[in-house]
């Protein structure tokens, strides 16, 4: 029980590292077991270590409830939230590894990003269904195997560096080292959508990720996919900017956590809609001075930037004036 002591002392750093932990405890529930039952004379008492396994599992239990508080942050309205909307891509290739690395490195609390399947069904973090706008090739993605989706330049950043498109897999690998950030996955409408999401859902699963995250889609099918079968948080839209979106109180809305409004349509009416509803409401994007205030005075507490400087300079303002 020293180990499950020690990973303890992490509670008192928040949220930061629980995935890691959890898995360690995970780790001891099984080795413990296995010594104890192995070696008896090492047990203080008969079941002892039926007892340990069983503190273990609760510690477990704990920090998996921890987990969960992650997402659930993104309710709290005394602060607001900011996300890099494909990364930074204000100022580099939208949706590379460079320009989620350059939102991390600005200090964004969230990255949203697209998925798609390649050909061969590969999970790559791309928002059109065709390559033509943000590569130098043209057709549909679905089109490309991975080896021919990452022989396409996806843009050039500021110092003249070609980037290529991501997969998921890569996504996952670099945000490793953030551990406190959150994800908005948007699932693409597509064909095969269903099993995108599955497959995107089944990824962040065995990353430890999963809790970290809310589901986005223009889809209302997947968003009600995504409710039903995993009960994971969803947003979605306005019903007019949706397809397949159901009406009614057992509709569409009743599957979503959180609505995506446009700057264009952000209104107190539309904001007051929503919370009657129990919804979230959040907008993008919101890319300068004056917009940030803007939906700041409505109430949005998330805002999904192209570039996210705006908001975090306000953000920033705001905590100085606290501390003055």
């Amino acid at each position: 029980m020293e180990g499950a002591l020690c990973l303890l002392n992490h509670l008192t750093f928040g949220l930061e590292g629980l995935a890691t932990v959890t898995r360690q405890v995970r780790l001891l529930i099984a080795l413990s077991a296995k010594r104890l039952t192995a070696h008896p004379a090492e047990s203080e008492q008969p079941g002892t270590e039926i007892n340990c396994c069983q503190e273990l599992q609760r510690l477990c239990y704990f920090l998996t409830e921890r987990m969960k508080q992650m997402i659930e942050q993104l309710k709290n309205t005394d602060t607001f939230f900011i996300a890099g909307h494909r990364g930074f891509m204000a100022k580099y290739p939208e949706n590379t590894l460079i320009a989620f690395q350059k939102a991390l490195d600005a200090g964004v609390d969230m990255l949203e990003f697209d998925l798609r399947f390649s050909k061969d069904s590969v999970l790559m973090v791309i928002h059109d269904d065709t390559v033509d706008r943000t590569t130098n090739g043209t057709g549909k993605v679905s089109d490309f195997t991975l080896s021919e989706l990452k022989s396409l330049s996806a843009g050039v950043d500021p110092d003249g560096q070609s980037h290529t498109i991501p997969t998921l897999e890569e996504f996952c690998e670099l945000l490793k080292s953030y551990p406190d950030v959150l994800f908005n996955v948007e699932i693409k409408p597509s064909p095969d959508a269903k099993r995108v999401a599955a497959a995107t859902i089944q990824t962040l699963k065995d990353y430890d990720y999963l809790l970290r995250c809310v589901f986005t889609s223009f889809d209302a099918d997947i968003v009600a996919y995504i409710h039903d079968v995993y009960g994971l948080r969803t947003q979605g839209f306005p019903g007019e900017q949706m397809f397949n979106f159901v009406p009614g109180p057992n509709g569409t809305y009743s599957k979503m956590w959180a609505a995506g409004i446009s700057m264009k349509l952000l209104t107190p009416d539309l904001i007051e809609e929503f919370k009657d509803l129990g919804i979230l409401s959040w907008c993008y994007c919101p890319d300068t001075k004056e917009q940030v205030s803007q939906a700041l005075e409505l109430g949005i507490n998330v805002l999904t930037c192209n570039n996210p400087l705006p908001a975090l300079e306000e953000r920033k303002k705001q905590k100085d004036e606290i501390k003055s």
